[in-house]
């Protein structure tokens, strides 16, 4: 398993590494990687993505500095690449960080934070949720969600996507 700060070394330096260039209609990067970025022998020496201009990059590098944050402060992501495919879609990576930390400071360790894209069947849409798990629920646990979910609602009002922040009353798994 790659550490966290050796996965932050990688993507604050992936732009440094030489990529080669497969003619299939999309840009394919491969990078090798050294050796001594690695702390497990079993993990993969080689980071492959899709690559389309400088700004994907950034972008896709901006989601994964984001995700490796979220993290660090214990959000459980059960499917990082629905998250992913979400950010780069919406751009909310700016907002999911300080979302999430006021819920985790708001909670502390009373709560355990679980962040998924929620795919509404009905009318085919989705959109991400910050959903709070308690063992033991707040009796205010819906009036605490309100309020944060307001202190956010005019930034991400001007996106295009939507991050609902909400409990489904469910023990953490």
């Amino acid at each position: 398993m790659v550490s966290t700060n050796t996965s932050l070394n990688i993507i604050n330096n992936i732009q440094n590494y030489w990529f080669n260039f497969e003619e299939t209609g999309k840009e394919i990067g491969q990078s090798i990687l050294p050796e001594e970025d690695f702390n497990d022998p079993g993990t993969s020496k080689t980071i492959t993505f899709l690559r389309s201009t400088d700004q994907s990059i950034s972008i896709s590098i901006q989601i994964e500095k984001t995700l490796l944050s979220l993290k660090n402060i214990s959000i459980i992501i059960n499917h990082p690449e629905d998250i992913r495919d979400y950010l780069i879609n919406h751009n909310l990576e700016w907002l999911l960080l300080p979302i999430c930390q006021k819920a985790k400071a708001l909670f502390q360790e009373n709560a355990k934070l679980y962040l998924e894209v929620y795919h509404d069947p009905e009318v085919k849409d989705k959109y991400l949720t910050l959903y709070i798990r308690q063992d033991n629920y707040y009796k205010d646990i819906l009036e605490i969600i309100e309020e944060l979910s307001e202190d956010f609602e005019e930034l991400i009002s001007g996106t295009s996507g939507w991050c609902l922040i909400t409990t489904d009353f469910a023990p953490p798994r």
